[in-house]
């Protein structure tokens, strides 16, 4: 039996809610993950940074949109207070406490990395973002 338009249009709406709320469901399963990293390790970290590459082609192709997960910034301070930013590519490579904490995000954020989950979440908002945990929430700015 052949569908009607008005049942594809019915049906292709049905569809786009299930979408949206997967997606939602995915996005708080993502936060609540993150939050939960981020406040296991609140004794060695007290935030990360990534670097979002959003760059709008001018010949009509469709927009480029990463996160650079995998350069991810480690940011904390020492007894005394003074900030430090650890990065894997830098001198503090040897740091492997830091640089356990670095993978295990890193594949965190990997796991992901599916198609616009990222530029659905964070749009064209952001040049980079910061996440912390404050009275066990996560803030992103």
């Amino acid at each position: 039996m052949k569908q009607t338009d008005k049942e594809i249009i019915a049906e292709i709406k049905e569809l786009q809610n299930q979408i949206s709320e997967k997606t939602k469901a995915l996005e708080k399963i993502f936060k609540d993950g993150l939050t939960v990293l981020l406040s296991e390790y609140k004794s060695q970290i007290d935030s990360i940074t990534i670097h979002i590459n959003n760059h709008e082609f001018n010949d009509g192709d469709p927009t480029y949109f990463s996160l650079n997960y995998d350069d991810l910034t480690l940011n904390y301070q020492d007894e005394l207070g003074n900030e430090y930013e650890y990065e894997p590519y830098n001198n503090d490579a040897n740091n492997k406490a830091l640089g356990l904490i670095h993978k295990t995000l890193v594949d965190f954020f990997k796991a992901f990395d599916t198609k616009d989950f990222y530029e659905g979440l964070f749009g064209d908002r952001y040049d980079s973002i910061t996440f912390e945990v404050k009275d066990d929430k996560l803030k992103i700015s």
